[in-house]
């Protein structure tokens, strides 16, 4: 019953630490809104295409896409497997250069 009362308020700890992340604003670098008044009409323009074309291929294979997104800081261009190294560096990359083999690479 100990392990019970434990878990339950272990899952209930969670859960409110999680809910007050989601109330708390969301602070913004000053990088992006510089960006922002640059090239705010273009993001705008570009996500509506995006969000056109997802439409549509979800329109033609009758679901949602599964999109990855992966952000990494201080990885150089050829350190992953796929581009041309990872094995060699001394650091294999398999499961992300199968994910890459498998999907798509966007290069820029």
């Amino acid at each position: 019953m100990r392990v019970i009362s434990l878990l339950t308020f272990l899952i209930s700890f969670v859960i409110l630490e999680a809910s007050d992340l989601y109330s708390q604003e969301i602070i913004h670098d000053p990088e992006l809104s510089t960006m922002g008044e640059i090239v705010g009409d273009k993001w705008k323009t570009n996500e509506g295409a995006v969000q056109k074309k997802l439409g549509a291929l979800e329109k033609e294979h009758g679901k949602k896409l599964n999109i990855i997104s992966i952000l990494v800081d201080d990885v150089g261009y050829t350190e992953l497997g796929v581009y041309g190294s990872g094995k060699l560096r001394g650091a294999p990359t398999p499961n992300l250069d199968k994910m890459a083999h498998q999907g798509m690479k966007l290069m820029s």
